[in-house]
């Protein structure tokens, strides 16, 4: 009954907003700002991939030249300020990349956000191993593509719930501020 219910009410909006607009039903939901969608709606079971958005940028910004060589970096979290003078064509490459890391971070990827958060933090004046720490984050998520955030299949049918978890860490920054 709570299924009909919400199907005769969202045919009746799709009703109004059909006099109202021109829509297209193109069916099934299959693809959504660059995320693949997987689903199982037996299992009630949503999968976003972005396997497609990782060869995007892995062909975008040439990781295949740098991913032959060995990229020694020291770990992000042991990078420094860069006491130098960037370039305008490096720190334009590096707001590109910082950018796009950002935004699979945060759409799909969660295990790299605390990565492409820090390395944000030198979009200002990125070093070159700034960079090299960058595309090794890049190279990672390319390696990792095929990896989908999972919705849904634990809870009971007809009962919605949302479990959420933080996690902080003091001072593990040079500024004294948490992360």
């Amino acid at each position: 009954m709570y299924r009909t219910r919400d199907t005769a009410r969202a045919e009746e909006f799709l009703a109004k907003l059909t006099q109202r607009f021109h829509i297209v039903d193109l069916g099934e939901l299959q693809w959504f700002l660059g995320m693949r969608i997987l689903r199982d709606r037996n299992a009630r079971k949503l999968w976003l991939v972005q396997d497609d958005y990782w060869e995007k940028l892995y062909s975008r910004f040439n990781l295949s030249e740098v991913g032959k060589r060995h990229i020694k970096v020291p770990r992000w979290r042991e990078l420094k300020e860069f006491e130098g003078k960037t370039s305008a064509a490096l720190k334009k490459d590096y707001l590109e990349k910082v950018g796009s890391l950002l935004y699979g971070a945060v759409t799909t990827r969660p295990d790299i956000a605390e990565a492409a958060s820090h390395l944000s933090r030198y979009s200002k004046n990125p070093s070159p191993i700034h960079h090299d720490a960058l595309v090794k984050a890049m190279l990672h998520g390319y390696h990792i593509r095929y990896l989908a955030i999972q919705y849904g299949g634990d809870e009971e049918p007809n009962v919605r719930s949302l479990l959420c978890s933080s996690d902080a860490s003091f001072a593990d920054n040079p500024d004294r501020r948490s992360s």
